[in-house]
């Protein structure tokens, strides 16, 4: 009769063991998921595009330092 308790046992520990891989195995799909989202974005906007904003946001500049002076 003994052997039926370490049976049970050991069982008990199987199932444990295994529902930890499984929270272990969610976590890394989790962390895996939020890796990709922080993945570097493609511009939205051309290259020509952004020219011109920073070219009208050089001459806001200019505005703004020769009112200051």
């Amino acid at each position: 009769m003994p052997k039926l308790d370490v049976v049970a046992i050991l069982r008990n520990q199987l199932k444990e063991a295994k529902a930890s891989v499984a929270r272990l195995r969610h976590a890394v799909q989790a962390l895996e998921r939020l890796g990709r989202r922080g993945r570097r974005r493609t511009s939205k906007i051309s290259a020509a595009g952004r020219k011109r904003i920073a070219e009208v946001q050089k001459a806001r500049w200019k505005k703004l330092r020769l009112v200051k002076k």
